[in-house]
């Protein structure tokens, strides 16, 4: 009897708890109405924190012409504009965020076909879609203090906004989220010299990218850059450390007419993974740099001929050293007796000159022995190799259906105990 008593404590702990925690997280609110200028009418509720989360617009048909999101509802600040809140409103043409705004939420103006001026504000969190098909957009400031964007598995922020050829990010920002810029039609890029980070995909299937200024970026994670098949050429700046991992898609891939790769002096590692399938034909390798990466240059069918000086201590990763898979049969690496390219062409049978003068910069004159029997001394030290940068996205507050799976569980457990000790007292009566 005392067991069962200890088990039927347990489960209403465990109940309690449950409940609890559920209530904490889903932030389970009465939903109320507000009233504003321009038949604005919403649906909203007061969050744990005392502030506004706009649940929905409830008079999208009745909508024109620029509307301005309320700072305050009876003196709460509203701080979230929740999923789906205006989609389909296809007549307003210009929206305004106040600064207390801090997310919008998924697909929150969703199909807004005719919303072409759009001021972000202070906000800090755009969802999977929050933009999705807004034709009429042509142009966008991404304020400073964005931090978040869709998760790698979500859909763009401004998926299918077809006419959107210009993207101008605030000096201060630090990172460029996750899929913020997928798929648009933008043709140049200028990153400020404040962002740290590219997040993965943020630039993927940008196909009328031409122009790119990657600014004092740190870390560029995997395919930020993914079929960009316009672009020509990058420069890749001396501030980079870190790439994808070596399981990611390299950041670069499938940039099918990217031919001139110019490395800034400084730079002292390319990261794993950082060119894939490029159509270079020649790269030269500048003096500072010490490691190059795991699979670097993959799939680089084009690339005949990279010159590779004498600084570079490592290239590879410390489980599988190959840095140019999938290569032309006919590249070459251009580098110096006993130095660790040398030793790499060695070792992946690649084709290799050696440079007869230290001091030059270009590949210079070369000697002609190729002799790939050649012994080559190789220096002991390991670098490691970096690894993918990759922000975290916050999503819009949707609650997390395991609470629910709990509490059914919990419930149906007390209910089955309860059960059993009616039948046994009608037993024994």
């Amino acid at each position: 009897m005392n067991k069962k008593r200890v088990l039927m404590s347990l489960i209403c702990f465990a109940l309690i708890t449950t409940f609890s925690i559920f209530i904490a997280n889903n932030k389970v609110f009465a939903t109320e109405t507000y009233t504003g200028e321009n038949s604005l009418n919403l649906e909203y509720t007061v969050n744990s924190e005392d502030k506004v989360e706009i649940v929905s617009c409830t008079s999208k048909d009745q909508l024109s012409g620029s509307v301005t999101i309320p700072n305050q509802i009876n003196n709460k600040d509203v701080v979230l504009i929740g999923s789906n809140a205006f989609s389909g409103a296809t007549n307003i043409t210009g929206i305004t965020i106040p600064d207390t705004v801090k997310e919008i939420g998924k697909e929150a103006f969703k199909d807004c076909t005719s919303l072409a001026n759009v001021d972000l504000c202070n906000i800090e969190t755009l969802s999977a879609g929050s933009f999705e098909g807004c034709t009429a957009l042509n142009n966008i400031t991404i304020p400073s203090s964005l931090k978040n964007g869709p998760s790698i598995v979500d859909k763009a922020v401004f998926k299918n906004c077809t006419n959107l050829t210009e993207i101008t990010f605030e000096e201060g920002l630090t990172v460029i989220p996750t899929r913020l810029c997928m798929g648009t039609n933008i043709t140049s890029i200028k990153i400020p010299d404040s962002v740290e980070t590219i997040g993965t995909e943020a630039f993927r299937d940008c196909t009328s990218l031409t122009d790119v200024d990657l600014g004092n970026v740190i870390g560029l994670a995997t395919a930020a850059f993914e079929g960009c098949t316009a672009l020509k050429n990058i420069t890749i700046p001396s501030s980079l450390k870190n790439g994808p991992s070596i399981v990611d898609k390299a950041v670069f891939r499938n940039c099918t007419n990217l031919t001139e790769i110019t490395f800034e002096e400084g730079l002292t590692i390319i990261p794993t993974r950082l060119f894939s399938g490029i159509a270079a034909e020649e790269i030269l390798v500048p003096n500072s740099v010490e490691t190059i990466g795991f699979q670097a240059f993959s799939n680089c069918s084009n690339l005949k001929k990279i010159t590779i000086l004498n600084n570079v201590t490592h290239m590879g990763s410390n489980i599988d050293g190959e840095v140019f898979p999938n290569h032309n049969d006919d590249l070459t690496i251009y580098c110096y007796r006993n130095s660790v390219a040398a030793k790499h062409a060695i070792d992946y049978n690649i084709k290799y000159v050696y440079l007869d003068n230290p001091t030059s910069d270009n590949g210079g004159n070369t000697n002609n022995d190729t002799d790939v029997n050649e012994n080559v001394d190789i220096p002991q030290e390991q670098v490691q190799t970096p690894q993918a940068v990759v922000e975290n996205s916050t999503n819009p507050k949707t609650g997390d259906s395991m609470f629910y799976i709990v509490v059914v569980l919990s419930l149906a457990v007390v209910g089955y105990t309860i059960s059993l000790r009616v039948l046994k007292t009608k037993k024994n009566n």
